[in-house]
């Protein structure tokens, strides 16, 4: 399994990029006048503790956090995880937030797995420039895609933290993501907002 998902890796960074355009660490701000709410996110990567395949690679996942505060209610705190994944691997719901030592079980919700084919054309020409051969290759690269509504409790937690990880289970196989001191700060910049 692990093979499987790391030859999908270099194909997360495409996914990735289907999924939007906002760059990482950079935090953004709106408001909605209609909910009468104000929502900011940030996108982080971060990488297993775990290394997989002949090249001991650690696996990226990509986290987008969305903090919205509507008037006069707590505010509400989402995590939307992408990872890269093989055709027959699967996330699984259950998943661990640490603060510190505290651990906190939650509920990945709205699983979901996508995937984009990339084709690729080459010609071989002859010394006189015409096409002889052409040849396609077409590769698909598939991600799993899930959301975590993170109680206003654990947040705090996770604020007042100096260490924040999680732990994801990706068919039977459980991967450990620390967040990095300098994302861990964004989201306390994140909480700010």
């Amino acid at each position: 399994m692990k093979e499987s998902i790391m030859g999908r890796v270099t194909g997360i960074l495409f996914l990735m990029v289907m999924a939007g355009c906002q760059s990482y660490g950079e935090i953004k701000v709106r408001n909605d006048s209609f909910k009468n709410s104000k929502v900011a996110s940030v996108k982080l990567d971060h990488k297993s503790e775990e290394t997989f395949g002949m090249f001991n690679s650690q696996m990226p996942i990509e986290v987008t956090y969305t903090k919205e505060v509507k008037s006069g209610q707590p505010a509400t705190i989402e995590m939307k995880i992408i990872t890269p994944a093989s055709a027959t691997s699967e996330l699984k719901p259950q998943a661990f937030i640490k603060a510190d030592k505290q651990k906190f079980e939650v509920t990945l919700e709205g699983i979901q797995k996508t995937s984009a084919t990339q084709s690729t054309t080459t010609n071989q020409k002859d010394v006189k420039g015409m096409i002889t051969d052409t040849q396609t290759k077409t590769s698909t690269q598939f991600a799993s895609m899930g959301t975590i509504k993170v109680p206003i409790e654990v947040w705090k937690q996770m604020m007042g933290a100096q260490k924040v990880g999680y732990r994801l289970y990706i068919d039977q196989e459980a991967l450990s993501f620390l967040v990095s001191d300098e994302w861990l700060e964004k989201l306390k910049e994140l909480d700010a907002q």
